[in-house]
């Protein structure tokens, strides 16, 4: 993406194609995340992990990047993408630093369950028995859609409606950002 921006030839298809490589890339990264830190943090401390990793990612996501992404953005159009490429090259490299048995644990997982679509096929056959955790499920996915759908149209709310410009616009989501973190604690 950043070499289409400084050549010039940008199109939408770039954009989105490249948008469409990280959305699937930060799955990954958040299925992770979420599954790595029970395996180095004891049982007794994962409500504190939980919390700190949600509260680092607002802290990092919502509050401290978006203005050094401004920044490159001003100093060259390219700049945030190779920055944000690199910062993920070295996320990859610190995770690989973290003592686990990824290898041991993937060979114990096929020994115990079997095939990836087999454990998928019956997850989905004990959410559909289980009406709590289905209804958990449908309101999750539902909260899920209508937040992405808030934050997709809060800028132009927050341009045409409430009339602020880009900074103005920056102090709010910085607003939710520093509520998000106050909410973790």
């Amino acid at each position: 993406l950043a070499a289409v921006i400084v050549s010039g030839t940008v199109s939408s298809a770039s954009v989105l194609g490249a948008l469409f490589v990280l959305g699937t890339a930060e799955i990954f990264a958040d299925v992770s995340s979420s599954s790595l830190v029970p395996r180095v943090v004891p049982r007794q401390h994962l409500g504190i992990a939980n919390a700190r990793l949600t509260g680092s990612f607002l802290l990092t996501n919502q509050l401290l990047a978006p203005p050094i992404g401004a920044f490159l953005f001003t100093v060259g159009m390219a700049l945030p993408f190779p920055a944000n490429a690199a910062c993920f090259t070295l996320g990859a490299v610190l995770v690989t630093r973290v003592a686990t048995d990824v290898a041991d644990f993937a060979a114990a997982r096929e020994r115990e369950h079997g095939s990836l679509r087999s454990e998928m096929a019956d997850g989905v056959r004990w959410l559909i028995a289980h009406p709590p955790m289905r209804t958990l499920t449908l309101t999750i996915i539902a909260f899920n859609v209508t937040y992405g759908a808030a934050w997709a149209v809060l800028v132009l709310y927050a341009s045409e409606r409430l009339g602020m410009n880009a900074v103005g616009f920056g102090l709010l989501t910085t607003g939710i950002a520093i509520g998000g973190i106050i909410g973790t604690t």
